[in-house]
């Protein structure tokens, strides 16, 4: 994990995932059903990327997952599909860490990289 190194350097083995967030992961029950199913169980079923070992500036270009963006309700086509990702620091002898993350709106990203794409 992001403990000390040999050496005194700091250090992480960083790794992405990818959560694809459906309308029912904003009903407050299945939200603490999500918080309680925490672990490295949880976490390494998730669509992810490779975890780079001892890496404190990780790259990941060369790395691509599969993730089902698929909209299935009329919600998701009026709202968008939101898509978390989470930048994790994995660890051999406990949970892995969440170092950070983000959830975003593919509609609206979408919609933005085709007005850039109109407009530049």
């Amino acid at each position: 994990g992001g403990g000390p190194r040999k050496g005194g350097g700091g250090g992480s083995d960083p790794y992405i995932n990818f959560v694809p967030l459906t309308e029912h992961l904003y009903t407050h029950r299945h939200m603490k059903h999500v918080g309680k199913a925490t672990g490295k169980a949880f976490f390494h079923r998730l669509p992810r990327t490779r975890t780079i070992k001892h890496e404190l500036n990780p790259v990941w270009d060369d790395d691509v997952v599969e993730i089902d963006i698929n909209v299935k309700s009329k919600l998701e086509l009026k709202y968008g599909k939101f898509i978390a990702i989470t930048l994790m620091d994995h660890d051999d002898l406990s949970v892995d860490d969440v170092i950070g993350s983000v959830v975003l709106n593919l509609k609206t990203l979408l919609e933005g990289v085709k007005g850039e794409r109109e407009t530049g």
